[in-house]
């Protein structure tokens, strides 16, 4: 047994957080610990490798390593063993490497802190080598790079490399994927496979994707509250779980293909009701808001220009949810922020009312912010942290001089019961709140002005999976009850599924595929459509099955290359592809792709 933890008790200051606590691992095992946010789960990893925040401490227990009990380790004994014996994977490697330093020369001081007895060169040597293990494309050029010219996979990649230097007995992972796309969390995932295999070494994954824990794990243990609450081998947990917690948390992992999301007691919008001619007969929906050959292109240094949007067209619905999916850097997020006129376009039109709004200027651009409003991945970095609940939510509202300040009190309270919010939260602040909660009154803000469409850019990402769908059932309520058209920006296509009418899917800027109407796991067929639903990790895996992760990263959009975008990771790439761009045809009605081979 390389690690037994026993009726481990954690507490900051004088308040429990964790209570009994049990876990047990072998080499070369991997342990998931799943839960809501809050659970405990990454408490009970920092204090195995003995960096739990200053007014944390264990206060009962055992941690016994390697025959050892850690609670008796000096400063310097965790200074030694830290890095060396037991390693760890952060939630976003990035943060955690020096943004103005280079990666090779913090890779290269690490090295030296633990072997300071080998030479620079040699230092410089392993590094590459590490790199070079964790599949890293050219790893020169990484080393002479800083953290922010790396993608996010590529960043974390580093962070893999960094924790596995020195072939350390136990490798801990907090949330390493929790922020990629579906390709990048299968690389990473498969590189702590990897290392775990070639190292013998025990990995302990504290994660909120089921999928990711039934794919990769022997044994998982469900944390509620600050307890474990059910643990055991992997098939126990997935096949036959017998906590109602356990079954609640997998209960709510979006499938691909599932039943849509659809809340119950959902009072409707008349539109609902009355889509349809004096005879009955459906009506086409309404078009509210139409994309034209949308460019947006940057200026970056050395005269070069970098293309993050190339000539989109699309339409939103009235009452309806269009999912955009795709990798991160695809374009995504730059092609909201160009309808929204966060960034000024390029090239193209968007026609909202009849009319085309990137042409608005003062006062009438102001008053269109009314009418389109966007829901952000992180409520904290939304919100003024001075400012009351009730402040925040009616802020846009004086703003615009549709409220009296004596009104805020009584607005604020019928704001947050529209998302099913006690009212007393009012008089909260943002941060005594949960991730859940916060996004709630991100929601409710976007609300205040009965916009007609709201922007949802990773909306639900970082939220584990229980409170994620209770937010997707608010949306799709919301949704139903006021007539309102999202624009739904994710990377996890079994929740875009469940939720869009359409799906775009895009690709270095680019609309490779798009369903008007059908479900993407089904009808989709562009070779890129196709790797990306491969990548998906679902709960229900079967012994021995394999993901089956996209190759390569992204090329540059600095240099696009002629032909096809996704010409280099296409595994049926042929000539006509490298030299004629394929464009987005109409495959069957309202189903359209570009590739030459799709028809």
């Amino acid at each position: 047994m390389l690690l037994k933890v026993t009726d481990l008790d954690i507490s900051y200051g004088s308040k429990a957080t964790v209570t009994g606590a049990n876990i047990e691992l072998k080499k070369g095992e991997i342990l998931s610990i799943v839960g809501e946010s809050g659970s405990g789960k990454t408490t009970v990893i920092r204090a195995i490798m003995g960096c739990l925040p200053g007014n944390g401490h264990v206060s009962g227990g055992n941690i016994i390593f390697d025959g050892r009990n850690l609670l008796d380790n000096t400063p310097q004994q965790w200074r030694e063993m830290c890095g060396t014996e037991i390693s760890m994977i952060f939630q976003d490697s990035g943060n955690m490497i020096n943004p103005i330093r280079r990666i090779g020369e913090q890779f290269i001081d690490y090295i030296l802190t633990h072997a300071p007895q080998i030479s620079r060169r040699e230092a410089y040597d392993l590094a590459i080598k590490m790199l070079d293990d964790v599949r890293m494309p050219n790893p020169d050029n990484v080393m002479r790079s800083y953290p922010f010219e790396l993608s996010g996979g590529m960043r974390q990649r580093v962070g893999i490399a960094l924790a596995m230097t020195f072939s350390p007995k136990l490798l801990l992972a907090d949330e390493p994927t929790s922020a990629l796309d579906v390709t990048t969390q299968a690389q990473i995932i498969r590189q702590i496979v990897d290392v775990r295999d070639e190292y013998n070494a025990a990995v302990i994954i504290v994660t909120h994707n089921l999928g990711v824990a039934s794919y990769m794990s022997n044994k998982i243990v469900v944390m509620q509250n600050g307890m474990v609450v059910e643990s055991g081998l992997r098939e126990e947990i997935i096949g036959d779980p017998q906590h109602e917690y356990t079954k609640e948390l997998l209960a709510a992992v979006p499938v691909v293909g599932g039943k849509r999301i659809m809340p119950e007691n959902v009072k409707l919008h008349p539109h609902e009701n009355c889509n349809c001619d004096r005879d009955g007969v459906a009506l086409p929906p309404e078009i509210v808001l139409e994309v034209k050959n949308l460019t947006k292109k940057f200026q970056v240094d050395g005269g070069k220009v970098l293309t993050a949007c190339d000539k989109v067209n699309l339409n939103a619905y009235k009452g309806q949810t269009l999912g955009i999916i795709g990798e991160s850097g695809c374009g995504k997020s730059t092609l909201v922020r160009t309808i929204l006129q966060i960034h000024p376009a390029t090239e193209g039109e968007v026609i909202f009312e009849g009319q085309n709004i990137l042409k608005l200027e003062g006062e009438a651009l102001r008053q269109n912010r009314r009418k389109i409003q966007m829901v952000f991945q992180d409520p904290t970095a939304a919100f003024n942290p001075k400012m009351l609940v009730k402040d925040i939510l009616c802020e846009p509202l004086l703003n615009f001089g549709l409220l009296k300040n004596s009104e805020v009190d009584a607005k604020a309270a019928e704001l947050l019961q529209m998302v099913e919010l006690p009212v007393e939260f009012k008089d909260r602040f943002a941060h005594s709140m949960s991730g859940g909660q916060r996004q709630r009154v991100g929601i409710a803000r976007a609300l205040s002005l009965e916009p007609q469409i709201i922007v949802c850019d990773e909306a639900t990402s970082a939220l584990d999976v229980s409170v994620q769908e209770k937010i997707c059932e608010l949306l799709v309520r919301l949704q139903r009850e006021k007539d309102i058209t999202y624009l739904f920006i994710c990377h996890d296509i079994g929740l875009v599924d469940l939720m869009s009418h359409q799906v775009a899917v895009m690709y270095l800027g680019n609309v490779v595929e798009l369903l008007e109407k059908g479900r993407l796991s089904v009808n989709g067929v562009h070779p890129y459509t196709k790797a990306l639903i491969k990548s998906i990790f679902k709960v229900d895996f079967k012994p021995g099955e394999k993901i089956q992760p996209l190759e390569g990263d992204i090329p540059s959009p600095l240099a696009l290359p002629l032909g096809c975008p996704f010409q280099s990771r296409c595994e049926y790439c042929q000539e006509i592809c490298r030299s004629e761009k394929p464009q987005l045809q109409e495959i069957k009605k309202g189903h359209f792709a570009a590739c030459h081979f799709v028809k």
